[in-house]
């Protein structure tokens, strides 16, 4: 197996979808790890980029249950998610997002950090408010490509 990395051109366009389908296979190994000392967003993404990988990235339905399953009932986490544009941690463009229909706001102008609610609903906030955060490690790999019915590469 080959692993893309976070940079790579192809990560949003592979790891962005559930993109199990006859022309390629995504196995995603991404885990989320609850934190619950509470810090400003900077300090959160500095402690999971010395400890996991990063802040959480939720690119699809499934990783947003597998975050929302660890998080404790009634408290807004931190989660990569910055503006503008909306971008994550690790400066790609997020593809995936679960707004709260009335969360955001940017109310004062100066929400640009992304919370996640108990329901994984996400809204903004002051990025040096102190919260509980979620980090993820691991990453997504591609396992075939196929064209057709003849496999191209076998990663």
């Amino acid at each position: 197996r080959v692993k893309f990395s976070y940079k790579s051109l192809f990560k949003p366009l592979f790891c962005g979808f559930d993109a199990s389908n006859k022309h390629f296979t995504v196995q995603n190994v991404k885990q989320y790890v609850y934190i619950p000392t509470p810090r400003t967003w900077t300090s959160a993404q500095s402690y999971c980029r010395e400890h996991y990988t990063d802040l959480a990235k939720i690119e699809n339905e499934a990783e947003k249950y597998a975050a929302e399953n660890i998080t404790q009932a009634d408290v807004e986490t931190w989660i990569g998610l910055y503006r503008v544009p909306w971008t994550w941690s690790d400066k790609n463009p997020s593809l995936f997002r679960h707004w709260h229909p009335t969360s955001l706001n940017n109310n004062g102008g100066n929400q640009h950090c992304a919370v996640a609610d108990s329901s994984n609903q996400w809204g903004d906030e002051k990025c040096d408010s102190k919260k509980v955060f979620i980090c993820h490690q691991g990453d997504c790999y591609i396992t075939n490509i196929m064209h057709s019915d003849k496999i191209l590469f076998l990663l």
